[in-house]
């Protein structure tokens, strides 16, 4: 089932469990961020691959819906908004409104749980724990990881990765995400 909702292309995409803060300052997206606000409702974020963020953009299908968690005026007049991604979502169709802000047909794919325990994943742990030891992640402020979901999602938004790539791991369930992961992290650290 698909149901339709607003996107606002990024060249990054906060995946699940992770904050992106964004400065918005183009009128389409603060009437947007207006209309969810009120709403208590999110958006999509999609990752572009050609353009740029501000006019026109080609995005991937594969998206993340977001909640509004913290917004802010700023001192410059933009609007600070601190968004996180909620879940995967495939972008069907898609069409311009008239100010130029895009709306699509989304239809949400089911994440699945995963049981395994993270003993199984020493070693991507460490990896996360080195990329979080860098002074621009900890920004970020990610949350403890306490399952693979956690764990794939976080090390796929830290890794240095084309967004083709990432592109390929979204739909993946947890356990093939991490173990998609570990093959990257291995050629990467081969290079």
């Amino acid at each position: 089932m698909t149901e339709l909702l607003p996107i606002f292309p990024l060249s990054q995409m906060p995946l699940p469990g992770v904050r992106l803060p964004l400065r918005i300052f183009e009128q389409r997206y603060l009437s947007m961020i207006s209309r969810q606000l009120r709403a208590g409702a999110g958006f999509v974020v999609a990752q572009i691959y050609e353009g740029a963020e501000v006019g026109q953009a080609s995005f991937f299908p594969l998206a993340v819906e977001v909640a509004i968690v913290d917004w802010d005026p700023l001192p410059d007049g933009l609007l600070g908004l601190t968004i996180e991604g909620r879940q995967v979502v495939r972008i069907h169709a898609h069409q311009s409104e008239p100010d130029g802000l895009v709306q699509g047909q989304c239809e949400r794919l089911g994440e699945q749980r995963s049981e395994e325990p993270l003993d199984d994943w020493d070693g991507l742990l460490d990896v996360l724990s080195q990329l979080k030891s860098h002074p621009s992640v900890a920004s970020l402020a990610l949350p403890e990881v306490t399952d693979a979901n956690a764990l794939g999602w976080q090390l796929l938004q830290l890794l240095p990765l084309e967004a083709s790539a990432r592109q390929k791991a979204l739909p993946l369930s947890p356990a093939d995400r991490l173990v998609w992961l570990s093959t990257v992290i291995d050629s990467l650290s081969s290079e």
